[in-house]
């Protein structure tokens, strides 16, 4: 990972907004964060990925933009799912490159996660969604989405 003025406040305040959530599989959600950033290739887009859930902790654009500035803050808030209908979500996130790159990320995470040798009818339900729309986001030439 880049370790920049930038990168290492995101980290400390991931950790902080996220230090006592845990995922479903028992580990602590910030780690799945770490991971996530350590996949990303520049500062912005590392900031971004530590960053993408934090929206949801209660930290606003404004003090995002004021931290990390106004293209970070974008794409958090682009990833920041409130309730919207999936389609719309992974729509709106097409549509920012940023948060794009790091929800493809995201996306073959879960992927990986949930492939295994025997799963659930929940599960190969989830894995199908998940790889349509990685291949959604994906597939974008000259910045038109091919859906």
């Amino acid at each position: 990972m880049l370790y920049t003025d930038n990168t290492i406040k995101a980290m400390q305040l991931t950790y902080k907004q996220h230090r006592d959530h845990i995922d479903k599989q028992g580990i602590p959600f910030c780690f799945r964060l770490f991971a996530l950033a350590e996949k990303m290739r520049n500062e912005k887009q590392i900031c971004t990925a530590l960053l993408s859930s934090i929206m949801a902790t209660g930290i606003t654009r404004e003090q995002l933009e004021e931290e990390f500035g106004s293209e970070i803050a974008e794409a958090i808030e682009t990833l920041y799912q409130n309730k919207q209908n999936y389609d719309d979500y992974i729509q709106k996130i097409a549509s920012n490159d940023l948060a794009r790159k790091v929800k493809i990320a995201d996306l073959q995470e879960k992927i990986a996660l949930l492939t295994k040798d025997e799963m659930s009818e929940d599960e190969k339900r989830k894995l199908e969604t998940y790889r349509h729309y990685f291949v959604f986001l994906s597939d974008r030439e000259d910045g038109m989405v091919m859906w």
